[in-house]
């Protein structure tokens, strides 16, 4: 800290050991081959060889603390992989194939971070998850004291005004009782009294507080005036809060090499993968579910800036900031996971002059190819969330008509890429190799943009800069 007197700021930063934390665990990988016998092979043509093989892996990632939407610990991700499959030869190994099934799961892993207003992945709205919340409750607190007659002069309290009511009247009266409702919603704000203070948001909020004296406003530990209310708050730098998703790739992979010629090999490999999102933030879900039924409930119903005024009411932002990104990640559960490539094919050839002037030149080139991926989509008005039939979203049933249809996605389109390459090699000194090698990369392109996200009437959203053709040179001395 600072020294007031001097200016001088000490650079001696005490360890905290109650902020640390362990974490272990253990990771199992073991895997078996059976090679099928000599004397049951020779029996078949062609000097044939075939073997199984079965490989099983479990980990786990020591991350660095990861925080929930509710402000509370995530726990680390963990991994799950079984792969099992076969080799073929022939030819005296002149033909090679090997088809590799798989299946990886990962629990726990992140599925959106918080960059921005991108709170845990959320768009460009979800800084609304703190700022939102933090606002109603200082507007919530002012209207408490103006119900209470602890604020003159300010008209953030006065909701039953925002409804046209003349002062005194039925109307106002009953819309003042209802004034009521909305406080006590916010007296049992349902998040842990961590919540405001993870998003790094001003003042700090202490909700517990709250609840335990019946007054808003010694929620606000810095203290609360009540001539100067509302106290809005907010923040724009929100820590590091995520999502998390258990993510399943299951596929194959096949991959066919040979020796065409004694100095000619081509390799083909071709791999198919369904990526989907099964099981997105358990926590997520019961956070967003229960502030959803707070905020269409009596705490959403504080009128956003100004309660005299025609504004919106704060639970319709959040319904449109939160809760419709949200409901898209739910809905695509099960379905293709966005910008991952379903299949990709390399094609790898290197013929090698063995014989001649030019003995020692090689010369190859490869085939990239990778399947188009989805890059956003299409909104529809009448779209119907899944969900809607379970009771585990009872409160976002009511605002998910109409959205983003995840089974109508925009795809990208494919890409292709072609490489080439040409050396020399020779030995210059007993076991002494020289080898130099050009590399040509996408061969005949040019810089270009290549779309990755697309806006929901499919126009772009957002593009990366695919590099044009390139070379690189390398030389080596192997022994």
């Amino acid at each position: 800290m600072t020294n007031s007197n001097t200016g001088i700021t000490s650079l001696s930063y005490p360890d905290n050991l109650a902020s640390r934390t362990d974490v272990s665990g253990t990771s199992k990988t073991w895997g078996g081959v059976y090679h099928f016998p000599k004397a049951l092979m020779s029996k078949l043509p062609y000097d044939m060889t075939f073997s199984v093989f079965l490989n099983r892996s479990e980990n786990f990632k020591p991350d660095a603390a990861r925080i929930s939407l509710a402000g509370l610990p995530i726990p680390n991700a963990s991994g799950t992989t079984t792969e099992y499959g076969f080799t073929a030869t022939a030819l005296n190994d002149k033909i090679s194939l090997k088809v590799d099934w798989f299946k990886t799961i990962v629990k726990n892993a992140s599925l959106g971070e918080t960059d921005g207003n991108s709170i845990a992945g959320l768009g460009s709205n979800a800084y609304f998850i703190a700022d939102g919340t933090i606002w109603g409750y200082g507007w919530a607190a002012a209207l408490q004291d103006g119900l209470e007659g602890k604020t003159p002069n300010t008209n953030y309290w006065d909701y039953g005004a925002g409804s046209g009511y003349a002062t005194g009247s039925a109307q106002y009266i009953a819309t003042n009782a209802y004034s009521q409702q909305i406080v006590n919603a916010w007296l049992n704000l349902p998040v842990p009294d961590s919540f405001f203070a993870s998003y790094n948001v001003t003042p700090t909020i202490i909700p517990s507080l709250a609840k335990a004296s019946g007054q808003l406003d010694s929620a606000f530990t810095a203290g609360y005036n009540d001539l100067t209310a509302p106290n809005e708050g907010g923040g724009s730098n929100f820590g590091d809060h995520q999502t998390t998703v258990d993510n399943l790739s299951k596929g194959v992979e096949v991959e066919l090499t040979t020796q065409l010629m004694r100095n000619w090999n081509v390799t083909l490999n071709y791999s198919h993968v369904d990526a989907t999102h099964e099981d997105i933030d358990p926590a997520a879900q019961a956070f967003i579910s229960q502030i959803t039924g707070f905020m269409n409930g009596p705490g959403g119903q504080i009128r956003m800036w100004c309660n005299t005024c025609t504004g919106n009411l704060l639970g319709a932002d959040w319904n449109s900031s939160i809760v419709a990104p949200f409901t898209v990640q739910l809905n695509d559960q099960g379905h293709a996971a966005p910008e991952v490539a379903p299949w990709r094919l390399n094609l790898i050839t290197t013929y090698t002059f063995d014989r001649g002037p030019i003995k020692g030149v090689f010369v190859g080139g490869a085939l990239r190819v990778e399947a188009a991926r989805i890059l956003g989509y299409k909104y529809d008005p009448n779209f119907k969330n899944v969900n809607s039939t379970d009771p585990n979203y009872a409160n976002v049933l009511a605002v998910t008509e109409g959205g983003l249809n995840v089974n109508e996605p925009f795809y990208g389109s494919e890409d292709t890429h072609v490489d080439g390459w040409i050396g020399y090699t020779r030995k210059v000194y007993r076991n002494v190799n020289w080898r130099i090698q050009l590399n040509l990369h996408s061969i005949g392109e040019k810089d270009h943009l290549f779309a990755s996200a697309v806006e929901p009437d499919g126009s772009l959203a957002l593009a990366r800069i695919q590099q044009g053709m390139g070379w690189t040179l390398e030389n080596s001395f192997d022994f």
